[in-house]
């Protein structure tokens, strides 16, 4: 009876011990990820500072619009330009990063926030915004429950 007791207490020790791996490793994703959305804010930033405007040629007033790129595109002129871009003296990135899952990063200017949602929190539940994100572990930019977004302006 006792070396059941072992063995039942060894397996469930080794599966709380891969959950928790497995939770610290989601967290390292999440940090990297946020990293990349930060540095790729910064470009953006740049991007507009000296054309006016954020990738997909659009101002900051309004805020929100219905604009929806994925940043490798010429037309979001980080890494490249299409021509539209006045004033362009770029790349503002030599390559764009694939997130921590291999995806792609977006750049969509009128992202519904949830509340599950990292990067949303400081938001009400709900709210439109123009920010950049990875779809996730997923990478779907639809499935919000494990999207990442850095949020530009609301």
């Amino acid at each position: 009876m006792e070396l059941l007791l072992v063995i039942a207490l060894l397996i469930l020790g080794g599966i709380l011990i891969k959950f928790r791996l497995g939770q610290v490793e989601r967290n390292n994703e999440i940090e990297e990820t946020q990293t990349d959305l930060k540095e790729i804010e910064e470009s953006i930033e740049e991007l507009y500072d000296e054309t006016g405007m954020d990738p997909g040629h659009i101002s900051r007033e309004p805020c929100v619009r219905h604009v929806e790129l994925l940043l490798e595109d010429c037309s979001a002129g980080l890494k490249c330009t299409d021509g539209a871009f006045s004033e362009w003296d770029g790349p503002y990135l030599k390559e764009i990063p694939e997130d921590s899952w291999g995806g792609s990063y977006y750049f969509d200017a009128d992202y519904l926030c949830q509340k599950e949602t990292t990067g949303c929190e400081d938001v009400p539940n709900t709210t439109k915004v123009r920010a950049i994100l990875s779809g996730g572990p997923d990478r779907s930019y639809k499935t919000t429950q494990d999207n990442i977004i850095k949020i530009i302006c609301e």
